[in-house]
């Protein structure tokens, strides 16, 4: 399991303050993914193992800074049972 938290800091070049187009980058990124995930209002769960989510973050920070988003933050907490 794992949270994952994305927050752009920066404003994309050229932008406002709106926060939709991003979360609507990340959740393209996410579907196309093929992990299998829930939208909620304030989030999205993604289910997959510990490198699919690690790839995943990847691609979605790739695809913020391709649509010229500046400065972008990432936390990931992992819980590990073994």
């Amino acid at each position: 399991m794992a949270l994952v938290d994305l927050t752009m800091v920066g404003r994309k070049k050229g932008g406002g303050t709106s926060v939709s187009e991003s979360v609507a980058i990340i959740q393209k990124v996410i579907d196309d993914s093929g992990l299998k995930n829930t939208l909620y209002p304030m989030s999205t769960v993604v289910e997959g193992d510990v490198e699919e989510i690690f790839d995943l973050v990847n691609d979605m920070r790739k695809a913020l800074i391709d649509k010229g988003y500046t400065r972008i933050e990432t936390s990931i907490r992992i819980q590990e049972d073994n």
